[in-house]
């Protein structure tokens, strides 16, 4: 979880986009902060082009940027990745408590 949280007080982008967008498709991932102020919202859009880069947007500026498949793997977790699931206990076996 350091690693992580390390990131997200150091976020960085590799390049900024030039250009404007209006209407947003769904993003491919959704990372939201909740801190002392209001929520910020950081939406990452997988861009059609090779390498795979993704398009950044950030809900507090209308700033775009670009950031590549190598850097947005480290901000893409999943909750699982953080907390271990529980362990599945193993089902007992109950043959070896019945009486011959």
């Amino acid at each position: 979880m350091d690693g992580f949280l390390n990131l997200m007080a150091n976020f960085n982008t590799e390049d900024f986009i030039d250009s404007t967008i209006t209407t947003f498709p769904t993003p491919t991932y959704t990372v939201t902060i909740h801190g002392m102020t209001q929520p910020v919202t950081i939406n990452l859009y997988k861009m059609a082009v090779t390498p795979v880069n993704y398009m950044v947007q950030v809900s507090n500026s209308t700033q775009l940027y670009k950031m590549s498949e190598a850097m947005a793997r480290n901000v893409m977790k999943l909750k699982k990745d953080f907390i271990p699931e529980p362990p599945k206990e193993e089902p007992k076996d109950i043959s070896k408590d019945k009486k011959k």
